[in-house]
């Protein structure tokens, strides 16, 4: 099954179930946080391993929280941000600049 374009997988996660969802690439919004980052003369942001991101996205479905379905918090295990209610990458890069504790 596609939506968007985008091809749509099923997921188990362990204590909720078999969720779904697709995965969208990030360089670009990886490009322009890095892009304001060196504008400010900060290092540049890693975003982690795709991997680590893709899984946090998959408990996101179950657990729309900082804090991953096992209760760690997720900033704590290296796993990637969440970002919600963007439909591209430059929106999520606007939501991300728009908030305080993200911005650097």
């Amino acid at each position: 099954m596609t939506y968007n374009g985008n091809t749509v997988s099923e997921y188990y996660v362990d204590g909720y179930g078999t969720v779904y969802g697709y995965f969208v690439g990030t360089s670009t919004f990886n490009d322009l946080v890095n892009s304001h980052r060196a504008e400010l003369e900060l290092d540049a942001y890693s975003t982690g391993s795709c991997d680590f991101n893709n899984i946090r996205a998959i408990e996101c479905t179950v657990s729309f929280s900082h804090t991953r379905p096992n209760g760690v918090f997720a900033g704590d295990s290296g796993y990637g941000e969440i970002i919600a209610g963007t439909a591209d990458n430059s929106s999520a890069f606007d939501a991300f600049m728009g908030s305080e504790n993200h911005r650097y």
